[in-house]
């Protein structure tokens, strides 16, 4: 993770979206924390393939956040790295939380009692959160229909998670304060006529090519 971040191009990219150095520096801590987790995920059915492809995980990863609100690296920074300092892996809780969605049988059986029920007003924040994810994924639809096409669905069903739902799985585990924070920044993003589901398509596209050349 630390020789894609380490590249000129890269970075060159990076900067050319508007993310500074210290910006670059968080975001590196993040996806790579987040790989740590990932790595360290325990599946049902064994080791995925996707957990030994660093390049596709770096793509899609870096692509999210730089799409998000630059304001959001340093509190979701701080998240990655409590969870860290707590022993808790945010990404093995978001898995669990999606199969709240698509397998709420072994959710209720293998994960519900070790998450815990969600506060009220997490609860209320994550379902505003939902709202203002739902009409960004609608306008990229029609924006960039087949970049739409190769996201994941917009409901979820038959063992799939839609994009929203999967994004809602992440954010779950975040504190209230970064929840907060990521929905006064998108919904200041709306009135901007900004939209993060499109940027992210984008982003990871021109971010695949240079994978290519690195």
């Amino acid at each position: 993770m630390d020789e894609l971040f380490s590249s000129p191009t890269v970075a060159g990219f990076l900067a050319g979206q508007g993310l500074r150095e210290r910006e670059q520096s968080l975001l590196r801590t993040i996806v790579s924390i987040e790989w740590s987790q990932f790595d360290r995920v325990q599946n049902m059915s064994g080791r995925t393939s996707c957990q030994d492809d660093v390049r596709r995980f770096f793509v899609f990863r870096v692509a999210q956040y730089a799409a998000f609100p630059s304001a959001m690296l340093s509190p979701l920074c701080d998240e990655l790295e409590r969870s860290e300092r707590e022993g808790r892996n945010l990404v093995q809780e978001k898995y669990a939380r999606m199969m709240e969605r698509t397998d709420p049988e072994s959710f209720a059986r293998d994960w519900k009692l070790r998450l815990g029920p969600l506060s009220p007003v997490k609860r209320g924040v994550l379902d505003e959160l939902g709202e203002l994810m739902r009409g960004y994924v609608r306008a990229a639809a029609r924006g960039l229909p087949v970049s739409h096409g190769h996201a994941r669905p917009d409901v979820s069903a038959d063992g799939r998670i839609s994009s929203v739902d999967y994004l809602l799985a992440e954010l779950s585990s975040y504190s209230l304060g970064a929840l907060f924070l990521l929905k006064d920044a998108l919904s200041c993003g709306s009135r901007d006529a900004s939209n993060p589901v499109e940027k992210a398509y984008e982003l990871a596209v021109c971010l695949s090519a240079l994978m290519e050349e690195t």
